[in-house]
């Protein structure tokens, strides 16, 4: 098991859930193991969360012990287990959509921040443009010479800052729609569990 693995596990043990979301979150974008989606099973928000860890971990690792025998219990446990009121379902989804609701408020805030940071390089680029052009003008000048360098390697940096800048933006941007997704999904469902809920009233 990877160092962030045993990290994660250890969060779990101590049932700080909101330390292993986190640090799961990272590791299904860069390394999303059998072992990584398991552990993310432990930390689900719900049910139907976990059953699809569990069936993205078996996918990678079809004998993988952990998550068969989990997946097994979820399918047993499916048929034994006495329908719940909608009202205390539709308390479940609440609770998911409200840490949905606070996940997507994060990765907007995170999105503005990149925003402005590449609205801020819009002007430091302006400025490196204009030190190369009054370089240029006195580029027979040793002091012009060394202008010309320094202002292209500024604004070859900035540049390169500014396309790492943009693609964790992307990054953040699916993130977001993702949880769009998944909030808007889970509100739907509460709205079908408040027709529901008119059988038992």
């Amino acid at each position: 098991m990877t160092p962030e693995l045993t990290e994660i596990k250890n969060a779990l043990d101590t049932l700080d859930l909101q330390r292993a979301r986190e640090l799961l979150r990272e590791v299904l974008k860069t390394n999303p193991t059998a072992d990584a989606y398991q552990l993310a099973a432990l930390a689900a928000l719900n049910e139907m969360q976990k059953r699809e860890f569990l069936q993205k971990a078996i996918a990678l690792d079809p004998f993988h012990v952990e998550a068969n025998a989990e997946l097994d219990n979820l399918q047993k446990n499916a048929f034994i287990e006495t329908p719940q009121p909608p009202s205390e379902t539709k308390k479940q989804y609440a609770a998911e959509i409200g840490e949905l609701e606070r996940e997507a408020s994060r990765l907007e805030a995170e999105i503005k921040g990149i925003d402005e940071q590449l609205a801020g390089m819009n002007g430091r680029k302006t400025s490196a443009g204009v030190l190369l052009v009054i370089s240029a003008i006195f580029v027979i000048a040793i002091i012009g010479i060394f202008g010309i360098i320094a202002a292209a390697v500024m604004f070859n940096n900035i540049s390169k800052e500014e396309a790492q800048l943009k693609v964790i933006r992307q990054q953040k941007q699916h993130e977001l729609d993702h949880v769009r997704q998944r909030l808007a999904e889970s509100k739907t469902l509460v709205q079908k569990h408040d027709k529901a809920s008119l059988r038992y009233d």
